[in-house]
């Protein structure tokens, strides 16, 4: 037991050189996730997930900083609740992040070699 270290109950990967590949795969899905959010958002929609996601503020920072209240804030990331219909959520920039993510073919490729790598690693 004493060669074992809690690291790698995380990950802890054998070959650098699929680390640095990972790396270099997250990175790539950053830039293409921040174009979606550039191009394919609301521009209140965009300012709220880049300063969530990106600049990790809370909720009540990115309301104070805007001027509105939290709720709002958290409507806007995750949608509104129809309660007349079963309490169904409808819109929402997450729910719309993941849509696009879901159709995007170069996200698709990027999340599928690195499903690819971490599978090699785990071998």
């Amino acid at each position: 037991m004493s060669n074992f270290s809690f690291g790698q109950l995380v990950y802890s990967p054998t070959d650098p050189a699929k680390v640095d590949e990972l790396v270099g795969l997250t990175e790539e899905l950053t830039v293409q996730l921040k174009s979606l959010i550039d191009t394919r958002l609301t521009d209140r929609q965009t300012e709220v997930v880049k300063k969530i996601f990106f600049e990790q503020k809370t909720q009540m920072e990115v309301a104070d900083s805007l001027g509105l209240c939290q709720t709002t804030i958290h409507k806007i990331l995750k949608g509104n609740i129809d309660y007349a219909n079963g309490k169904k959520r409808y819109g929402g920039a997450i729910k719309k992040l993941k849509k696009l993510c879901a159709n995007d073919e170069e996200i698709q490729n990027i999340l599928k070699k690195m499903q690819d790598i971490r599978a090699e690693i785990e071998e």
